[in-house]
């Protein structure tokens, strides 16, 4: 079941984005297929925490 979660920025994290030009950023993931709460539901949320 998927839930609704926010994500809070660190003090660092803020900073770091802000300093961008467009106030964005590249982030590269690793997704395992083996692992249990990144398939299904848990890729779900994954996806919708990112």
């Amino acid at each position: 079941m998927a839930t609704e979660r926010l994500v809070k920025w660190s003090k660092e994290s803020q900073e770091f984005f802000e300093k961008g030009e467009d106030k964005s950023v590249v982030l590269d993931l690793v997704i395992s297929h083996l692992c249990a709460s990144q398939t299904g539901e848990g890729f779900e949320e994954l996806v919708n925490s990112i």
